[in-house]
């Protein structure tokens, strides 16, 4: 019996020491922290939810509290001028667009008391005060009437949105000595809670696919139209769910979470449309979160929700799940080079960073929004650097230190709570743009490794509670010294911060813009196809091109190809370091291999290039002295110039550029514009200097 016990002793040691060591992909409910029970049942016909709600409250303020306050962020919905519309607030509204939510009763440790429902605020009279570290139990019973429309709470066709929806407990502040009562406001965000333990029990219609944080622990179907659905979540700040009877599901596992993107199907001709682009944001908020758990702290939940609403401004941020705004996005283009990052893609990865800042490390988004919003909108950029390096125009260097100066120096300094804020555009400029400034500016001051450091024991120090920028300067002073943290606070205390340090240099900046051009050019090559813009695509791709010239010109004309050749000479060196691969022949010397096998630009017309001439029949465009054939047009040739890409006729992975004209001299604008024009535009006909003909084929 002795060596049993101590087997058992040994392997409870061993187990308790692996889980203090390694750090399980897992949320443990927090000790003393609050908890909420909360029972509600939706209506469909009338919009109405009923619920009541138990919160175990413990007081941790270090003070006596005589009453006990709860956000009614709801009621924000109860007219025009406060209702939290992102990009701004409608003019007025019509009843259906109005939403509420009314408080019926309160209880106290089971006895009935007194309330105030006013200005967004339940406040509680407490018939005893509540000492500190004492505990009460709270019931609240309540109706919230689900306003129509496409703000982040209510509904849309048939999606039903449940965001701020339930009385939330404030935070006191022992300082100031009292309840934070800010409402939200309807510039920015104002969500302001502590991590909470929640058991949630939703009586809905059968057939509703339910997107929620937490994770369902029980689902059980009452009779034909309704089931019942038991949700726990632990340790989070907030809880919402989205639920629609046309939702589909996608699901992949990324490092032991459950990834869901919840999509809206269209179905018919639509539905694997549908499907594809839930598929592509599936995969970047699984990227999203490996990238950001690996960057700065593990992501403790065992699931993750995307959900594919009719918001319409933006997208936003919940614990456990993020709602995004109706797909329109190509799923079948690659980013890599994008001339712009798809909203959705750069939403989707910017709500999965708040998961980091807002959900896991809080603060009060009225009084700080700096915080958690610029800081995200930062890290959303560093993923986009890290994955597609430093030309992505998503990605630090665009966003931050090429275009920093471009309108960011706002009358407004970093800590700005939002009701300062006039507008949205006003709040934009100062927490979207000129915020994440901030963090750049960090980054170059104490280079990459410290600058992960700080944000790293940042994250550790106030997971599961709420921050201040104080506590991220202390952090900054902690990992980096006094002088950085003198710096960063001037930073964010100052009306008219400007970071210098992170200007670019004039070789950076060209760097930067030969980079750009390359990424546009190929980026419009895979989003329109053929153009005239796919020469240069060769060109960036370090390709031989093969400048074909007649050999027997008038020198007002051969003056001008040459300088057209200089021309292609100095960009093609600037794209590739060297001109190598760009070769200038005459006509006669090209060879039928090279006509066959190369890319190649034509100069001239059919009957002074004999290499344009062998190929002229196979063009979708073909030249004689008397006229220019297109599809059915025939245009009578007097005067006729242009140009037009095609693919080679005997190699379909080499391309054509032909320059032709009819008439000799007066070629420089011909020449010098045959290579920028409209990426979506395939040739480009010049009648008699007056008429213009250009599109696709």
């Amino acid at each position: 019996m002795k060596n049993i016990k101590l087997k058992k002793f040994t392997c409870f040691i061993v187990t308790l020491l692996f889980m203090l060591l390694v750090k399980l992909p897992m949320a443990f409910a927090q000790e003393g922290a609050n908890s909420y029970k909360i029972n509600a049942t939706f209506d469909e016909n009338k919009k109405i939810l009923t619920a009541n709600e138990t919160v175990s409250f413990k007081n941790t303020s270090n003070t006596t509290l005589k009453d006990i306050v709860f956000h009614l962020y709801p009621d924000a919905y109860g007219k025009a001028e406060t209702k939290p519309q992102i990009g701004g607030q409608p003019d007025e509204l019509s009843q259906e667009q109005l939403g509420d939510i009314t408080i019926t009763k309160v209880f106290v440790n089971n006895k009935k008391v007194d309330f105030t429902q006013k200005n967004q605020i339940l406040k509680i009279k407490l018939d005893q005060a509540l000492q500190n570290t004492e505990e009460a139990k709270l019931y609240i019973e309540f109706t919230l009437k689900l306003p129509h429309g496409t703000d982040r709470m209510g509904y849309f066709n048939d999606i039903y949105s449940f965001t701020n929806w339930y009385p939330i407990l404030s935070i006191y502040d022992s300082q100031a000595n009292k309840w934070d009562e800010n409402p939200y406001h309807p510039v920015g965000e104002s969500n302001y809670a502590e991590s909470s333990n929640y058991d949630v029990t939703l009586n809905v219609s059968k057939d509703m696919q339910v997107a929620s944080t937490g994770i369902d622990k029980s689902i059980d179907v009452i009779n034909d139209k309704t089931k019942t659905i038991n949700i726990n979540a632990e340790n989070v700040r907030d809880f919402v769910f989205i639920m629609s009877p046309r939702f589909k599901v996608l699901s992949k596992d990324i490092n032991g979470i459950k990834v869901n993107s919840f999509y809206y199907d269209e179905k018919d001709e639509k539905s694997d449309l549908c499907k594809k682009r839930a598929s592509v944001v599936l995969d970047t908020a699984a990227d999203a979160l490996d990238f950001f758990s690996n960057k700065f702290g593990k992501y403790p939940f065992k699931e993750f929700d995307v959900v594919e609403t009719y918001l319409s401004g933006g997208a936003m941020e919940y614990p456990q799940l993020i709602q995004m705004g109706n797909y329109r996005f190509n799923p079948e283009i690659s980013y890599e080079n994008a001339e712009y990052m798809p909203f959705e893609i750069e939403s989707t990865v910017h709500e999965t960073g708040h998961q980091w800042w807002f959900s896991l490390v809080g603060n009060n988004e009225f009084k700080e929004s700096f915080l958690d919003e610029s800081l995200t909108v930062y890290s959303t950029a560093y993923f986009f650097e890290k994955k597609y390096g430093d030309y992505c125009h998503a990605g630090t260097v665009l966003k931050f230190r090429m275009y920093h100066y471009f309108g960011f120096q706002e009358n407004h300094a970093l800590n700005t709570s939002v009701n300062k804020f006039d507008s949205w555009m006003d709040y934009s400029r100062t927490i979207y743009n000129k915020g994440p400034l901030f963090f750049e500016d960090l980054r170059q001051r104490v280079g990459e490794e410290k600058f992960l450091k700080i944000l790293q024991t940042y994250f550790q120090k106030y997971q599961y509670k709420n921050a201040t920028i104080k506590d991220l300067l202390d952090v900054i002073e902690e990992v980096a010294g006094k002088d950085v943290r003198k710096a960063m606070y001037s930073a964010v205390t100052s009306k008219d911060y400007t970071p210098k340090n992170i200007s670019l240099s004039d070789e950076e900046r060209n760097k930067i813009e030969k980079e750009l051009y390359k990424n546009e050019v190929l980026s419009k090559e895979k989003k329109y196809g053929l153009s005239l813009f796919s020469i240069d695509a060769k060109a960036i791709l370090g390709e031989k091109i093969y400048i074909v010239k007649p050999h027997d010109l008038p020198k007002e004309d051969d003056a001008a190809i040459n300088n057209f050749i200089q021309n292609m000479k100095y960009k093609y060196k600037e794209l590739n370091g060297n001109d190598e691969n760009l070769i200038v022949k005459y006509d006669k010397d090209l060879t039928d291999k090279e006509i066959q096998n190369e890319n190649l630009i034509l100069l001239g017309n059919p009957w002074n290039n004999s290499a344009f001439n062998s190929l002229n029949s196979l063009l979708p465009i073909s030249l004689s002295k008397f006229s220019l054939t297109m599809k059915d047009i025939n245009i009578c040739n007097s005067n006729v110039n242009g140009r037009l890409v095609a693919k080679n006729p005997y190699n379909k992975d080499k391309n054509l550029l032909v320059i032709f004209w009819s008439k000799n001299g007066n070629l420089d604008n011909l020449i010098e514009t045959s290579i920028f024009d409209d990426a979506r535009t395939q040739f480009s006909i010049n009648i008699n200097n007056k008429k213009k003909l250009s599109g696709s084929l």
